[in-house]
């Protein structure tokens, strides 16, 4: 009787310990924010694209003018279709910032009350007057 009743008391032990790590370690993938992107696996909501994207694989990119660390942060850049506005991924921020356009043609500015953004082919971030990316 001792015999079966040790492997069972063993067995409930074990089973408890694996269901109670299973409890504290989130499964892979399972960080999906509100809308439904996996961070872990890089994506981001984009407010104009309307889906998740990867900042990274964006095909404009901005670079930080004076890294304060050891590593400089990229700014990713993707406009509307009509070009009407461009939303900025910028490191700091909580959430992507979006940006309506001013001016007239080949005079472009996009601009909010902290950021503008200027540039054809290549761009400028500037947060108040201060260039803080660019291309």
């Amino acid at each position: 009787m001792k015999k079966q009743v040790i492997p069972a008391i063993l067995f409930a032990m074990l089973s408890l310990t694996s269901s109670a790590q299973d409890k504290k370690s989130p499964k892979v993938g399972a960080d999906k924010n509100t809308q439904g992107c996996i961070a872990s696996a890089g994506y981001t909501y984009s407010k104009l694209k309307k889906d998740c994207i990867r900042v990274f694989e964006q095909k404009i990119q901005l670079y930080e003018v004076a890294p304060t660390a050891t590593y400089s942060s990229i700014v990713a850049v993707i406009f509307s279709d009509d070009k009407a506005t461009v939303e900025l991924f910028i490191p700091k921020e909580k959430e992507s910032v979006v940006l309506k356009r001013t001016g007239k043609k080949g005079n472009y500015i996009w601009k909010n009350e902290n950021y503008s953004f200027t540039g054809n082919t290549k761009y400028v971030l500037k947060k108040g007057v201060k260039v803080i990316f660019k291309s």
